[in-house]
């Protein structure tokens, strides 16, 4: 078992696993779940879109690190291509979702009009690469793993609600701008009941859970900057944070704000959050 630091404390502890918890649908059909739709308990696709994309079937990719997966599981990864496509032949014929390693981030629901398909092609910058997520997502083979994961680095919603609350100007928000934090906050709020859940089982999805937890640390109001308004970001903070460079230190995958964060206690805490992390799974970098 791989253990993760505990998170730096922001407000009260997250609640309990309620005694009700949502009910997710173990029907093969999909079933509406917040702004998921779910297949079971493994999110397939975000609904009530304006507009639709054509879905790519899953391949055998490759990170930037240099390792590969199959898009099925994008958290196992493999030293060569070969590998990975063995791999990726396992799930031939079973139905399953696409899953990505890179996801939606706090940037990408501000500049996405709330009934707009979200993509990843507007990730913003990442105040911490995200490549020291992944690293700790590939480490948490198992399920104590994630969970020691989940609770070291994803807030409770209401925790998440506080902190994006304390970032907002002295006038509040636009009403362009709540509108879309309000959908990212729905769809946090589904991703943490669902890993919660899944959490209870024996035998949770651990690809399922994974993938989720990505979402949920990606959504983090300081995973990335430039989301407080909908002007893009410059191409300077838009580039790379050490995604491919052999052997990074931290300092090479932190890109500070340009315009500071009004939290700066709970800023530095994330980031107190994140490196320790690092330290626990740099080997996997």
């Amino acid at each position: 078992m791989f253990a993760y630091a505990t998170r730096s404390p922001v407000s009260a502890a997250p609640p309990a696993v309620s005694a009700a918890p949502p009910a997710v649908s173990a029907a093969p059909g999909a079933t509406a779940m917040g702004s998921y739709r779910y297949s079971g308990a493994s999110v397939i696709q975000r609904v009530a879109v304006k507009k639709k994309t054509r879905k790519s079937a899953a391949k055998v990719n490759k990170h930037r690190a240099g390792r590969w997966f199959s898009e099925y599981d994008p958290f196992t990864v493999h030293a060569t291509q070969a590998g990975a496509t063995a791999y990726h032949k396992t799930f031939a014929g079973k139905g399953l979702p696409k899953r990505y390693s890179r996801v939606p981030t706090f940037y990408t629901y501000t500049h996405t009009k709330p009934g707009n398909q979200l993509t990843r092609a507007k990730q913003g910058p990442h105040t911490v690469a995200h490549r020291v997520t992944m690293a700790a997502l590939i480490k948490a083979k198992a399920k104590a793993d994630a969970q020691a994961l989940f609770n070291s680095q994803v807030p409770a919603p209401g925790t998440l609600k506080t902190l994006i609350a304390a970032e907002a100007p002295p006038t509040g928000y636009s009403t362009q701008i709540a509108a879309r934090i309000a959908r990212l906050e729905a769809d946090y709020a589904a991703d943490y009941a669902y890993v919660q859940i899944e959490l209870l089982k024996a035998l949770p999805d651990m690809i399922g859970v994974r993938d989720a937890i990505n979402r949920l640390m990606n959504m983090h109001p300081f995973a990335t900057s430039g989301w407080k308004s909908t002007g893009s970001a410059s191409g300077g903070k838009l580039a790379g944070k050490g995604e491919g460079k052999p052997n990074p230190t931290f300092k090479d995958l932190v890109d500070p704000p340009s315009t500071a964060f009004r939290g700066a206690a709970d800023y530095n805490a994330f980031i107190g959050d994140r490196q320790t992390l690092f330290n626990q799974v740099k080997t996997f970098l």
